[in-house]
């Protein structure tokens, strides 16, 4: 192909050389469609109209006339295949859509071989599509006069060329496409007469376009970053090829390479009736005929070839959106250095043409205006299109400001179509007022030129008038539980106005912040009734208000037991503490920093706390951040003393809790988390199943003391505990100790964990609650690591799928203190009334507490109105101040009883949260 072929030639005949579609003259082009948008309506049985299109591409393939058009929106799984063909005069088309720099139609299945495959075709265009296969995209083979324009096409880059052209083929194009991090286009032997033209190929792996045996091959105004490797490449005898206004630019960060790249590469086979010149490499690497040259002077002086070619940093960047396309920075070289005889389209991919930038010299050829590579630089930009009001009732009188990119110092025009039939309003001032009548909806649409020949239209989004008939400005609001615990979101769509709305401002009613404009969500601290305030002001100017109630509450949740796992350790700066909590020291802490618990669901955790190396007696307040401290306690001790409870505590602010130190010494603080309640009910969560409370183990009447060797404990089957129980609710209790020491209680089949349940003296009979995963088997496992103690477990539940509960955490409530009634005597039983127990409660959590006792005892909780278990929930000696979490069924009012069977004592209960039927 002789570059004089398309010299002064019509732009139509132009586009019939470059093998583009020419409408017929004789007869209408018939447009196929192919839509599977599920409200197309769609039909393979069907003829492919607008209103019945077909479902596949295939479909159309199979149908398709010379002179028809193939329109295609969304995306096919599929592979398509060519086998029909048009006329010189009636080609058919294939036509995706293209939006804003992007084809948004597209085929392909990533794990198939070739998107589109073409065998023995001829005059056949395929523009605008995205392709996507595991090997090439786009195959053609023993073809004719077929176009591949418009493509988007991301391959690895270890894949092979995306475009391949074979066989006998002939006069074909592939135009203003973009290839990302691929070989690009390849064509082969006896391939004779291809125009590669205007394509972007980003991130190359060389060659990016290489023709092998091809002669005539033409290969002019395109893009290319490549890494190490041959940007443009003439191999063997692809004679009377032309080579002109290409870019090719090494990647950042390739140069140097470990072994020879060229830009551009013609092989001594290829050089013979071939042409190369204006093209800009950086770096300057040609390969001609066997000898490489470095520099253009170097290149014209030895070989006649490379007039006009540039050696300097093109200017090149991803367009905004787009990294795939190169386009050129304002000083780029390329800009109106090209030969203007070289072949192109008159159009990039972006619909700009040719066009005379006034601040650079005219260095091509005849004073040339056109660019080097493939893109067309213009002054004038990208142009936003504001309205001072989009809503409002008739007459509505408003104003369009453009805003528009210049780079040029030229005048530009504005002319502004207001979508109501009204004559356009062309002016040289940015903005325009008009008035609509009457209602409706209305597209503003501005286009802008500089007078050069640059030309830019609004974008079609965010363009739009509604006219409305006058109305009230009404508010209102919608409240969604979010995902997270005390999350809510409030949707204001439902407000109501004939103008649009300038300003919305949420007042959560928890003295946080309000905010202003959607999208309104929040994150209460604790539960609550909150007046939640919705304030709207619209563009005429009104005000208004709503206000509604939002009950925060923390949603019923299902437990995961975990493997024990320690989060907190004062001793050790575990928990990012280091030394003991000193008095009146509130420690503020993410208590699932272990990895086992997910950050965003649970609505509490379930900890064993451990306190030791005290200075002074004291206790601990666990409780949610952002919650004011409540009057509760969560574990007592003594100075010296060793003394673990277990604890459940919603979380807080980012989910964190809050450790208090009431004392007035110092103290070290353990925690090992045991388990959490999930926020999304019983989707991952267990539900909870409360028995009447049972003995499983009393070392004392069976097996005797526990000595070091680890004793396995039946569970499912026992005292209640259904089969399919995932996790046991216990109280352990140690007595007649022989050293001072601790229990570990786990499930059997995993390796023993590094904690403790509970914490003893010699001689103490102490008891502490515990949660506890059950093996496979149904077998929890009981660890004493010194001496000899007996051991009692007592269950009073579980968890499982055989379970009827949920669990709702309460910031600790107290709800029970006899130091304002008097001491519970021998014998005596105090009833507790929770004001607020929730209708269908099952039970209860407390953290119960003793003090002041005057000899040894035990309490006993159960439901109200029901006998007393023979179990204990709480042991003590004379003096102690003691506490143990206690789960205790409860009446059908929420009521519970504390029977003292032992000496008198003073008793505390703290409600930390209910279970209620699922």
């Amino acid at each position: 192909m002789r570059l004089r072929q398309f010299v002064g030639i019509s732009a139509a005949t132009a586009l019939a050389v470059l093998g583009l579609p020419i409408p017929a003259a004789s007869a209408a082009v018939t447009t196929l469609y192919v839509n599977n948008a599920a409200s197309a309506n769609c039909s393979d049985a069907g003829t492919g109209t607008a209103a019945r299109p077909y479902c596949t591409i295939g479909a159309a393939t199979r149908v398709v006339e010379p002179g028809q058009t193939v329109q295609v929106e969304g995306s096919y799984p599929e592979s398509v295949t060519l086998t029909r063909s048009g006329t010189p005069e009636q080609p058919i088309v294939f036509a995706g859509s293209f939006r804003d720099r992007w084809p948004t139609a597209g085929f392909g299945v990533t794990n198939s071989p070739t998107a589109l495959t073409t065998t023995g075709v001829h005059d056949v265009v395929v523009r605008n599509f995205r392709l996507s296969s595991s090997q090439e995209k786009a195959v053609v083979t023993d073809s004719a006069r077929v176009t591949l324009d418009g493509l988007l096409v991301v391959a690895a880059t270890d894949a092979p060329p995306a475009v391949a052209l074979r066989g006998s083929s002939t006069d074909l194009t592939v135009s203003r496409s973009a290839f990302y991090n691929s070989k690009g286009i390849a064509i082969g032997a006896g391939v004779r007469n291809t125009l590669v033209t205007g394509n972007d190929l980003v991130d190359a792996t060389g060659p990016g376009i290489s023709a092998t045996d091809a002669p005539g091959t033409v290969i002019t105004h395109n893009s290319l970053t490549v890494g190490c490797g041959t940007g443009i490449s003439l191999a063997g005898a692809s004679a009377g090829s032309v080579l002109k206004n290409n870019i090719v630019a090494t990647k950042p960060g390739s140069w140097p390479c470990s072994q020879p790249q060229n830009g551009i590469s013609v092989a001594t086979g290829s050089a013979t009736g071939s042409t190369l010149g204006h093209n800009l490499l950086f770096p300057y690497l040609v390969g001609w005929g066997g000898a490489q040259y470095s520099t253009p002077a170097a290149f014209q002086q030895a070989s006649a070839q490379g007039a006009g070619d540039l050696s300097a940093d093109p200017r090149t960047t991803p367009t905004d959106g787009a990294p795939d396309r190169l386009k050129l920075l304002s000083r780029s070289p390329a800009i109106d250095a090209a030969d203007p005889t070289a072949p192109r389209l008159p159009e990039d991919v972006f619909g700009k043409g040719l066009i005379d930038d006034p601040t650079m010299p005219n260095t091509g050829p005849g004073g040339t205006a056109y660019d080097i590579g493939a893109h067309e630089f213009h002054g004038l930009g990208r142009v936003d299109l504001g309205l001072s009001v989009n809503k409002g009732p008739h007459p509505l009188e408003f104003t369009a400001t453009a805003t528009a990119r210049n780079l040029w110092p030229t005048q530009l025009s504005y002319s502004y179509d207001f979508g109501d039939g009204s004559a356009p309003v062309i002016t040289t001032a940015p903005s325009a007022k008009h008035t609509y009548p009457t209602t409706g909806r209305f597209s503003v649409v501005v286009t802008v030129t500089d007078g050069l020949g640059g030309r830019v239209v609004s974008p079609d989004y965010n363009n739009a008038v509604e006219v409305t008939e006058p109305a009230p400005l009404v508010p209102d609001f919608s409240i969604e539980a979010g995902f997270e615990p005390l999350a809510y979101s409030f949707d204001p769509a439902s407000t109501t106005s004939s103008w649009q709305l300038t300003k919305q401002v949420m007042d959560y009613g928890d003295g946080s912040e309000p905010t202003v404009n959607p999208g309104f969500s929040h994150l209460y601290a604790v539960p609550g009734d909150y007046q939640v305030k919705l304030t709207v002001t619209d563009a005429g100017g009104r005000t208004e208000s709503v206000t509604k109630t939002v009950k925060v509450r923390y949603a019923p949740a299902g437990y995961l037991p975990l493997s024990p796992e320690r989060f907190l350790d004062t001793r050790t700066a575990l928990g990012d503490h280091q030394g003991k909590l000193t008095a009146g020291e509130t420690l503020n802490i993410w208590p699932h920093n272990t990895g086992n618990v997910p950050y965003y669901r649970p609505v509490a955790v379930v900890l064993n706390l451990t306190v030791t190396g005290a200075t002074q007696d004291g206790f601990l307040t666990v409780y949610p951040d952002g919650a004011a401290r409540p009057l509760a306690s969560s574990i007592n001790f003594r100075a010296g003393q060793t003394v673990a409870n277990l604890v459940t505590v919603p979380t807080g602010t980012s989910n964190r809790i809050r450790i208090y130190n009431s004392g007035g010494g110092q103290v070290d603080v353990i925690g090992d988390i045991v388990g959490y309640y999930d926020g999304d009910g019983t989707k991952y969560g267990e539900k909870f199943a409360p028995v009447q409370p049972g003995r499983l183990l009393d070392t004392r009447t069976t097996g005797g003391a526990l000595d070091t060797t680890p004793r396995k404990v039946q569970v499912t089957g026992q005292a209640g505990v259904p089969a399919d129980a995932k996790a046991v609710l216990v109280n352990l209790t140690a007595t007649q100790p022989t050293t001072g020491g601790y229990l570990t209680a786990y499930p059997s089949d995993i390796t023993r964990p590094a904690v403790s349940n509970l914490n003893f003296l010699p001689g103490q009979t102490v008891s502490n609650q515990a949660l506890i995963p059950i093996a496979t088997d149904g077998t929890i496992t009981v660890y004493n690591p010194s001496g000899l103690t007996h051991v009692i477990v007592d269950v009073f539940g579980s968890y499982g799928p055989s379970g009827t509960s949920l669990f709702t955490p309460l910031t600790p409530t107290r709800v029970a203190d006899t130091r304002t009634t008097g001491k519970l005597t021998q014998n005596t039983s105090l009833t507790v009334s929770p004001a607020a127990a929730p209708t269908g409660a099952t039970a209860a959590v407390l953290n119960l507490t003793v003090t002041e006792p005057e000899g040894p005892g035990y309490l006993t909780t159960h439901a109200t109105g029901t006998p007393r278990p023979p179990v204990s929930n709480l042991n003590f000696t004379t003096g102690a101040t003691l506490s143990n979490h206690t789960t205790t069924p409860v009446d059908a009012t929420g009521r519970f009883t504390i029977d003292n069977p032992g000496s008198p004592t003073h008793a505390i209960a703290d409600l930390l949260g209910w279970f209620t039927a699922a």
